[in-house]
Formats: C-alpha cells, structure tokens, sequence
C-alpha cells in the first residue's frame, strides 16, 4: 500500500493502492523511519472471500453508485487482496482475539486495530472484547508491548456535529492514551490533532 503525501510517497510506491491521505497537519512521528511487518490477521462472523468475483461484486456493491472514487479505490484494495492475502477467520471478536493474545511476543509490537466496526457489536460482545483486550495489556511488557489503535464514531465537542471520527491510540506497558486526530466517516479527509484520549 502506497500513502500519498503532498510529494512524497510513503510506503510501497508499486502498491495497486494508491492512497491520498487528504491529511491536515501532519503525525507526531518519524515518516521515514522503516516499519517491519511480522504478521496480519483478522476475523469476521461472516468474512467474505475476495478472491471470487461473487466476493469482489459483493464488497463493490456496497459502495454508493455516485462514489465513484472510493469505488476505484476499493477496486484497487481488492486487487492488492488478490497478490498480498491476509488471513480472515471466521470467528467473533473476542475469540479470536483471545487467541492472538494469549502468548505475546517478544521484540514485536502487537497492534490491535479497528475500525468503524464498534457501532455493529453488540454490548456483549463489545464487552468481551475489552476483557480480554484487558487481560493482554496486563501481561504487556516492554520486551512484548500491546497496542490498541482505533478509528471509531465518538460523541465530539461541536453541537453541529455530535458525533465525529476519531484515530485513538493506548499503549501498554506504557501507559499512554491519545488522541491522534480527526476524520471523515472514510478515514478521508483527516486531521492529526494530538491530545489526550478522554
């Protein structure tokens, strides 16, 4: 996946994916310092299989028809999907996540990342996912740290808008809970805005 950024490229510039991060004002952080994947996972209680064209037509046709620039872009992820797969497995949230939790590893930042998808859970099981999402950041070490970024629909401080997108991050061993910014319901445009995560 590529990022635009003003002239820059951040990223794999041969990425299908194309992103125009649309940002304002820019992340707390080293752009240019080099990341490295170990691994990717996820569930769903109804995963899709994107390498059917009955998988990509169902995706696709839940974007609306006069969007046509996230349809060109989803088109792109799902070509990305095709050549670099990542795992989904049938599972709720919890289960899955206690699995993938259950033995931190060393020298590796475990991240767990969600988005738009709070709102769908139900209570139970939004709570069952905080349990054992609790349970991990307990074991967090600073040789196996945890990390919980999120990109969710939160109650925001302007009466014109209630509710607004948030990037949140927590740390643990550490301790840290912030605020990284603002966006649109699509994650484009956004705004990185630090602060604290209240």
């Amino acid at each position: 996946m590529a990022y635009l950024h003003g002239d820059r490229v951040l990223g794999d510039p041969g990425s299908p994916l194309r992103l125009d991060t649309g940002w304002s004002g820019e992340p707390d952080g080293d752009l240019d310092r080099p990341l490295r994947l170990v691994g990717r996972g996820g569930c769903d209680p109804n995963p899709v299989d994107v390498s059917t064209v009955d998988g990509r037509q169902h995706l696709l046709s839940f974007v609306w028809a006069d969007q046509r620039e996230r349809w060109v872009r989803l088109g792109a992820a799902l070509d990305l999907a095709l050549v670099d797969p990542v795992p989904v497995r049938r599972a709720s949230a919890a289960e899955w996540l206690g699995e993938q939790l259950a033995r931190p590893e060393r020298d590796v930042l475990t991240v767990v990342w969600h988005s738009v998808v709070w709102q769908y859970a139900s209570a139970a099981e939004r709570a069952a996912g905080r349990a054992v999402l609790a349970a991990a950041a307990e074991r967090a070490t600073a040789a196996a740290p945890l990390a919980l970024l999120v990109f969710e629909s939160r109650r925001g401080h302007d009466p014109a808008r209630p509710y607004e997108f948030q990037l949140l991050l927590k740390l643990w061993p550490a301790g840290r809970s912030l605020r990284l910014g603002v966006g649109g319901p699509h994650g484009t445009p956004f705004t990185w805005e630090s602060g604290p995560w209240t």
